[in-house]
């Protein structure tokens, strides 16, 4: 119950939003990665589905929950049934083994867990969201729909992200950061998940500079890659940068024993590493090109756009409302972890 309390509170920090303001676009009292986040899953996912709502939950949910809801859910998913345990170092494999027996054995295992199919995600038209708040320069966050992990078009549109903003050679920062010199950062990847996944780009503007400057640029080397494959140079690039990444990864056990785990849940092969790597050095240029036009489609994908609120802008209650610096979580540019069990 303490851990649900300090849930409760993190919760309650990051959903403070202010109401009843004047204008087409919300000023926001506190936003950070997570109000981001929320915004952008509800306009992708249809509410029927997993993804809709954030993993840890809403403050609704955890106000309503009473003591037996909480017992229930914890009885269950956190049992040896639902749980995958890795153990990594240098250790004696028999005697841990027996360790394992003792502490873990007496533990039932649960009840069979049916997890219903998550509903195909579909976007009929583009989503623009407006917001507002106290940022030092507008942020730029473009989502795509995009298959779950291990599925087909997953790797090939982690190359995509890699061509399109792995590094300083890559297409988009070549042209806004360092060419044009109309962006401070420019980023871009496959968010991996269970049931289903997304491919995010996001970018920030130079002072002087709009974030509708931006997008163009951005949808002009989408274009681009849509109708031309990448030069096999390019490719080797890509896949180079995600494998030497990945190995940089797993240097620390922890590291390396997460990685374990979730290839063992995800993949049913904790050795999956080596599949893996394979799968994106097959990958060749013509199926990176499918990738892009099959789901980066400008008609199907949500636009956040978050921007220091207007002068004109007023509140019901006549006083500015002030608002903190926004942030994201950092795109992946290796070979992902493949995900936890509660994705």
């Amino acid at each position: 119950m303490r851990r649900l309390a300090a849930v409760a509170v993190a919760v309650a920090a990051f959903l403070t939003v202010a109401a009843g303001c004047v204008g087409d676009s919300p000023t926001i009292a506190s936003v950070d990665s997570h109000m981001i986040t929320k915004v952008q899953l509800e306009a992708l996912y249809p509410p029927e589905h997993p993804y809709y709502h954030q993993v840890i939950g809403s403050m609704e949910d955890l106000t309503a929950a009473s003591v037996e809801d909480v017992k229930a859910f914890f009885r269950m998913y956190y049992a040896p049934g639902n749980a995958t345990l890795v153990i990594a170092g240098d250790f004696d494999k028999a005697k841990t083994k027996q360790l394992v027996e003792q502490y873990f054995g007496p533990i039932p295992p649960g009840e069979p867990i049916t997890r219903r199919p998550a509903p195909e995600v579909r976007i009929p038209a583009a989503k623009r969201i407006a917001m507002e708040a106290k940022i030092q320069q507008p942020q730029l966050y473009v989502s795509y729909p995009t298959p779950a992990n291990f599925a087909r078009g997953d790797r090939e549109l982690d190359l995509v992200g890699t061509v399109l903003a792995g590094g300083k050679s890559s297409r988009l920062y070549k042209r806004l950061v360092y060419d044009m010199k109309i962006a401070q950062s420019v980023s871009a990847g496959q968010q991996s998940a269970l049931l289903a996944s997304s491919f995010e780009i996001t970018a920030s503007p130079m002072p002087g500079h709009t974030l509708d400057e931006i997008l163009g640029v951005i949808d002009e080397e989408i274009a681009a890659l849509q109708s031309k494959p990448p030069e096999a140079a390019e490719l080797d690039r890509a896949k180079n940068q995600i494998e030497s990444d990945t190995v940089r990864s797993l240097e620390s056990l922890l590291a390396r024993a997460e990685r374990l785990q979730s290839y063992n849940y995800m993949a049913g092969d904790a050795g999956y590493l080596t599949e893996d790597l394979r799968r994106y050095r097959a990958v060749d240029a013509a199926a990176v090109q499918r990738a892009a036009q099959q789901y980066l489609k400008k008609d199907s994908r949500v636009i956040v756009t978050i921007t220091r609120p207007s002068f004109r802008r007023y509140c019901c209650a006549a006083r500015w409302i002030p608002a903190a610096s926004t942030a994201r979580y950092r795109r992946r540019s290796s070979v992902r972890n493949p995900g936890s069990p509660t994705m």
